[in-house]
């Protein structure tokens, strides 16, 4: 929780010149929130017995969406605007 209310005061602050930047820069602070959330689970699910092959399967499939959204979301920013 303290993470999310550090981040939502930064991205509140508007530390960028361009509203674009500052868009980009709170998406991929969600990211690394987003990453850091699932290597808790990741832990916490070592410890189970209901993690199973499966479940690991899809954990993967949306940690990697996770990962590739970011640089998907800079090159259609900069695609739109033409830099």
């Amino acid at each position: 929780l303290l993470c999310l209310a550090s981040m939502r005061v930064f991205a509140g602050c508007k530390p960028f010149i361009k509203e674009r930047v500052d868009q980009f820069s709170e998406m991929s602070q969600w990211q690394i929130f987003f990453v850091m959330f699932a290597a808790l689970l990741l832990k916490v699910a070592e410890m189970s017995d209901e993690f199973d092959i499966e479940n690991k399967k899809a954990f993967d499939t949306i940690l990697l969406l996770t990962q590739g959204l970011a640089p998907l979301v800079l090159v259609i920013m900069v695609l739109v605007k033409g830099h």
